[in-house]
């Protein structure tokens, strides 16, 4: 089911504190009108502030405004700003951080139709620029980005086809290239892009020359989520066709290095990738059975497996992680185990310490929003 399918509030009288009755934590807050905000990505700086950034309904409307959120990594607020047009729908779709910038992407819809939109800010939350795009290249929204130390790489959504970008840091548009089909992500090093649809994956160097492509095993029906390491070498989850998931790499010339399945005792919902660049680990994220959080950490030297749960008296759908200082940063949507009875939707920010094989909560942060919001944007 979707994101927002089957999600609830928990009680106001119980507070985030029984969430997390079985855990200690240092404090809980909360931060902006209730009911009101979805956080869809988190990214983070060098000095390891976060930035949530999501959106809102504008006063009395069915418009939306982006709005995006910067906190300490010990969760206090720093500041708080919205993005948007009077007579208009601005949705983002993922943020990162890049030459001492916050660059977001997502979509403007207005009686004009639907754009592409890059954004950037400055990490005191001022507004530099903005670029919007559709045009010839009819994007009807812009839906990942990667970041290198060179240049910026946007993957845009069209009728049946995919655009990539490639921006310089002032967001200067300098090369474009259109992919037939549909492809839901975009990674990047300073040598390779990669983008990956349902079954395969197609490289690209720097200037967004084709390199190659490469089709997963028959056995497998969809790629569920990709990171890449500093070798350039693509990381992914892979599904079969019996809900099975297996974790692969592939080297940067196409080859296979190794392929490793994830027992289906860990995973319960979709789950996703994030590679540790310091401990040399390939994080496996996701919600898990019975409202627990399951985080395991493959080793690249010895291939060996570490799991890491923390609990909850809710399901958590994971939508985004990052790490800071070893610790994890989740961003999650509450689940209820049956459809009835779920009044207001929630997106929870979860700062999980590491503590050797556990993950303890040292504080949360929950955005309301009510169920009338998009649950597909595109």
């Amino acid at each position: 089911f979707q994101a927002e399918d089957g999600i609830r509030d928990v009680e106001r009288s119980r507070g985030l504190g029984d969430v997390y009755k079985r855990q200690a934590q240092d404090w809980i807050a909360t931060w902006g009108p209730e009911r009101s905000e979805k956080i869809v990505s988190i990214t983070h700086d060098d000095d390891g502030n976060i930035y949530a950034i999501g959106y809102m309904f504008k006063n009395n409307t069915q418009l939306y405004d982006i709005i995006i959120k910067k906190y300490t990594s010990q969760g206090s607020p720093v500041w708080n700003v919205t993005w948007g047009g009077a007579l208009s729908k601005e949705i983002p779709y993922e943020a990162e951080v890049g030459w001492n910038r916050l660059y977001i992407v997502g979509q403007i819809e207005n009686n004009s139709g639907e754009y592409g939109l890059i954004l950037e800010y400055d990490l005191d939350g001022n507004y530099i620029d903005h670029d919007t795009v559709r045009g010839d290249l009819l994007v009807g929204a812009y839906t990942n980005l990667a970041i290198t130390n060179q240049y910026i790489y946007v993957l845009g959504q069209a009728i049946d086809t995919c655009i990539i970008v490639k921006y310089t840091d002032a967001l200067i548009p300098l090369l474009n290239k259109t992919v037939m089909n549909i492809y839901s992500d975009i990674v990047a090093s300073n040598s390779q892009i990669y983008i990956t649809g349902k079954t395969h994956i197609i490289a690209f160097d720097n200037n967004l020359k084709s390199l190659w492509i490469k089709y997963i095993p028959s056995e497998f029906t969809s790629i569920t989520s990709v990171t890449i390491n500093p070798n350039s070498d693509i990381l992914f989850i892979a599904m079969t066709k019996n809900c099975e998931y297996y974790v692969s790499m592939y080297y940067s010339n196409s080859s296979m290095a190794w392929i490793r399945k994830i027992s289906n005792n860990y995973l319960s919902i979709e789950p996703i990738l994030l590679f540790d660049n310091i401990n040399k680990t390939v994080n496996v994220i996701s919600g898990h059975t019975y409202s627990n959080l399951s985080i395991l950490s493959l080793s690249m030297s010895n291939e060996s497996l570490t799991e890491r749960v923390c609990t909850f008296n809710v399901l958590v759908d994971v939508q985004d992680i990052i790490l800071l200082s070893n610790n994890f940063v989740i961003l999650a949507y509450q689940l209820e185990r049956s459809y009835i009875n779920y009044n207001y939707p929630k997106s929870m920010i979860y700062f999980l310490k590491i503590l050797g094989n556990s993950l303890l909560p040292a504080w949360t942060k929950s955005f309301f929003f009510t169920l009338n919001m998009p649950k597909k944007l595109l």
